[in-house]
Parts: structure tokens; sequence; C-alpha cells
């Protein structure tokens, strides 16, 4: 009975530390300046693993990352909201988000906060 502890210990070594998720990968394509007040448009990349990514998002004085997460449906969202400029807390706080959807192997989505917003198109890029 001792070769059973064995067995399963050695099956969890051997064991993939995770999955991919379904949309992993590399996503290239166009961000699209929908709501300004510095934001220019350009291409993108962002690169998804294990269903989760990060993005910087806010003016180069107050500069925030959102942590973004893709559900098993294929929808991406992500938010994090900060004290504009550094302010005290008697300043409202703004509110960044990343959200969108992911079809097949195009993914559309809005990043920014009520002030600049840009807008994603996105591809995954197959090596």
């Amino acid at each position: 009975m001792r070769l059973a502890p064995l067995a399963i210990a050695t099956a969890l070594l051997c064991a993939p530390a995770s999955a991919a998720g379904p949309f992993d990968g590399t996503w290239r394509g166009a961000q699209e300046n929908v709501k300004s007040n510095n934001s220019t448009s350009h291409d993108t990349t962002i690169r998804i693993v294990d269903s989760r990514f990060t993005r910087i998002w806010g003016p180069t004085t107050n500069r925030q990352t959102i942590d973004v997460e893709v559900k098993p449906d294929g929808t991406v969202f992500g938010a994090t909201s900060a004290a504009p400029g550094g302010a005290t807390s008697r300043v409202r706080t703004r509110e960044y988000t990343f959200s969108g959807k992911i079809t097949g192997d195009t993914m559309v989505a809005e990043l920014g906060s009520s002030l600049c917003a840009v807008k994603l198109t996105l591809k995954r890029t197959r090596s």
C-alpha cells in the first residue's frame, strides 16, 4: 500500500503547472481613440497567459495597472480606481476599466475612463 502515495505524488509532479486557457496567445491590432484628453491611435499588442493579462492606463502622473481576466465565454473585464494625480481622498477617484468580448480570433474592447478612452480591435496571431 505504500506505492499508492508514491504514485499519486509522482502523478502530481508530472502534471503540467497550469493548462493554457482557450484565449491564451498574442493579440495584435489597432487602438483607436474614441474619447480624448491625451490618448492617441496606434497599433498595440496584448499577451494573454492563463486567461489573464495586465494593461497600464492613466495620465503620466498617475499610471494604474488594470488586471484583466478573460472568462470562459470570452468576456474580458478588469478595473481599478485611483485618485487623480495622486490627490488626497477628498478628491473623487477615477475608475479605469478594460471591458470587451472575444469571439473566435477577434477581441473588441474599450479601455479608459470617463475622460479618456480607446477602442481596441485585435486579432490573435498564430505562430
